[in-house]
């Protein structure tokens, strides 16, 4: 069994830009789902008077909002209910120049997946105790 959700969310009032995909499969025993969201955030928009001062304007913001990007990893293993995760976040900020116009845009990368192991193997073969049944 396989499923795919997909989301494309806007809010152009707030400038917001979120997308997100989950899948879920099952096969032989295991489940895995996945998850991956990517926000973006439109933070600051600056005019260029001068287009030949681009270099200089893009430094100054980058100067400005100093900010390096950071990566979160975690990772979680429960042996009682034979399951596993592994999360991963990146955030960061880019800069997009439209015309005249400088955009700083922040981000969030996340990427989830969960393991769950049923126990139930397509294959397996039967106990002897019910074979003997």
């Amino acid at each position: 069994m396989r499923e795919i959700v997909f989301k494309n969310l806007n809010d152009l009032e707030r400038r917001h830009k979120n997308v997100f995909v989950a899948e879920t499969l099952e096969s032989e025993g295991v489940i895995c789902h996945s998850e991956r969201r990517t926000i973006y955030v439109i933070k600051e928009k600056v005019h260029i008077d001068d287009p030949l001062n681009l270099d200089a304007e893009v430094k100054k913001m980058q100067q400005d909002n100093s900010r390096t990007r950071q990566i979160f990893i975690r990772k979680k293993f429960d042996s009682k209910n034979k399951s596993k995760e592994f999360a991963y976040s990146l955030l960061g900020r880019f800069y997009v120049v439209v015309e005249e116009d400088i955009y700083a845009v922040a981000f969030k990368h996340t990427f989830k997946l969960m393991l769950l192991d049923t126990g139930y193997k397509k294959d397996q073969a039967p106990n002897k105790e019910e074979a003997e049944a």
